[in-house]
């Protein structure tokens, strides 16, 4: 059985990676949610411009509705012409007649430029469905990168689970209840490195004797300080030289 300081050490090391893969998967979602209102907002504007352009055609058949009236009180009025006998009616006929007419003109140039704005909309909207056809396209490509990375990420932290769980199996519950209240106590940072008789943890020096049991020994060794498990990473051996000394 390995011995329990690894084993913690081991431990912390991926409950540290789950910790973090809350924040990770919050960012994978996040990306997902901007692609889908980035292209929410494109297929929103294009809605509105086809809803612009059907209230132009509305306009534009009351327009031309409204001048097929005018042209009928027009021929009306010019049809009463022959009938009249007075020149005063004559004259109130003409001028009616020329009202009209003015009228027939206004809504004509009206017309006219509703049908030019209808026609520029028109040219706008096939540019940009087509535009934004591709963006569905390169936003579904983008969507589905994103969740097969998230998938896999979330297969990797099953997998760290699982190690965590068959290296539960292995620690003696009383370091592994010590572990716990102390990794809830500290941060999330129960197990610490020493050097230079310093505890990486709270950087409080520590004791001669005790500073040699972590070197010497595989026991757990708390900070008499914070109280976080203490180890030291050995050099290997490769790089010492006859005389034990490492570095020289």
């Amino acid at each position: 059985m390995e011995n329990q300081l690894k084993l913690l050490i081991k431990i912390q090391a991926i409950d540290t990676q789950l910790q973090k893969s809350e924040e990770i998967k919050k960012k994978y979602y996040d990306d997902i949610e901007a692609i889908e209102h980035e292209l929410t907002g494109e297929e929103g504007t294009f809605a509105k411009q086809k809803e612009e352009l059907q209230n132009l055609e509305k306009e534009h058949r009351r327009l031309e509705w409204a001048l097929d009236d005018v042209l009928g009180r027009r021929g009306k009025a010019q049809d009463k012409l022959f009938s009249i006998k007075t020149n005063k009616e004559y004259q109130a006929a003409l001028q009616e007649i020329e009202g009209i007419k003015e009228s027939v003109k206004k809504q004509e140039d009206e017309i006219l430029e509703i049908m030019e704005q209808m026609e520029s909309l028109r040219g706008a909207l096939k540019k940009n469905e087509e535009h934004l056809k591709k963006t569905r396209a390169e936003y579904a490509q983008k969507k589905k990168q994103v969740e097969e990375a998230l998938n896999q990420y979330l297969q990797d932290i099953e997998g760290q689970k699982e190690k965590r769980e068959a290296l539960v199996k292995e620690i003696n519950p009383q370091a592994l209840r010590d572990y716990t209240i102390l990794r809830e106590a500290k941060h999330g940072l129960a197990v610490v490195m020493t050097r230079n008789e310093l505890c990486l943890g709270c950087n409080m020096k520590i004791p001669p004797q005790i500073y040699n049991l972590v070197i010497t020994g595989d026991d757990i060794i708390h900070c008499p300080s914070c109280r976080r498990i203490l180890y030291i990473e050995h050099e290997p051996e490769h790089i010492k030289t006859d005389t034990g000394i490492p570095g020289k």
